[in-house]
């Protein structure tokens, strides 16, 4: 039986308005993945990090940033606190991308306050969808030819999506993952440019999870920096670090076992502090 079409009289609420703590939805790291007990402690908004109050530094990014299957003392937020002797805030959250998190860093803003500092290690293809399973009568069509070098027009319809997707439909099996990262920059123009005017100093990069050649924004913004070993783990022949080899962390978070390769080890982590510490 096909379903019946229906144009929803109202957007819900979810869409367009949600607090804060509605947006941590209280998620902590999947306990069952660490192959040793990892301590997840939420405050009262459902963030790992202390209650808010007038932190000088906003952290940003997904589950690498949070910390998942790592103790939070060893995580990149609590190092690059530790360097500056100033406390942080980290609204990261598994799973989520750069849309996502500058959403909730506006919401923030709103809620609290600014900080004097955001440093951010985004995914950059990911983007926030809601989840729909009803259909959209849209009969318009767009006959415009745009060149490949060009930016063209989507005109988004699912009746188009319902000729090779099935209920309910899934960003990621409709949307290739140029649109993420397309749509991901032009909230960071946005984002930059917020900070710029309320003298907020922003400190970002990503790794790339995605199977596309890394990009560099290096000509893009002064805001951007490039950290090394974001993508693959840090062979030990180089050197470095080997002070703290012996944590058993060092190379990899709780989780490696579950999901192989896991979260980032501490030495990664020590690496994105260093590399944000350097640019201040």
């Amino acid at each position: 039986m096909i379903n019946k079409k229906y144009i929803p009289k109202t957007i819900p609420n979810v869409f367009i308005n949600r607090s804060l703590k509605e947006m941590s939805n209280n998620a902590i790291p999947k306990l069952e993945a660490d192959s040793v007990p990892i301590k997840y402690k939420l405050n009262s908004q459902g963030y790992r990090c202390d209650e808010f109050n007038n932190q000088k530094i906003l952290t940003l990014g997904c589950s690498h940033t949070e910390g998942h299957g790592m103790p939070i003392e060893l995580t990149w937020p609590y190092l690059i606190s530790e360097k500056m002797n100033k406390d942080y805030v980290n609204l990261a959250k598994g799973g989520e991308g750069m849309q996502a998190q500058i959403i909730k860093a506006f919401q923030f803003f709103k809620e609290f306050h600014h900080p004097e500092y955001i440093f951010a290690v985004f995914p950059i293809a990911r983007i926030e969808v809601p989840l729909i399973n009803f259909t959209v009568m849209n009969d318009k069509k767009d006959n415009d030819s745009e060149s490949r070098e060009r930016i063209g027009k989507a005109m988004l319809s699912n009746k188009l999506i319902e000729k090779f997707s099935k209920e309910p439909h899934m960003a990621e099996n409709v949307l290739p993952e140029e649109f993420g990262i397309f749509y991901n920059i032009l909230f960071l123009k946005i984002f930059i440019q917020y900070c710029e005017s309320n003298n907020i100093k922003l400190l970002w990069t990503y790794y790339n999870d995605s199977h596309l050649a890394p990009y560099s924004f290096k000509d893009f913004t002064d805001t951007y920096f490039e950290s090394a070993y974001l993508n693959s783990k840090i062979p030990k022949k180089i050197g470095c670090h080997l002070e703290f080899s012996d944590n058993e962390f060092f190379d990899n978070a709780a989780d490696y076992a579950y999901w192989p390769p896991g979260h980032w080890g501490f030495h990664q982590q020590i690496h994105i502090a260093e590399s944000i510490y350097n640019m201040i």
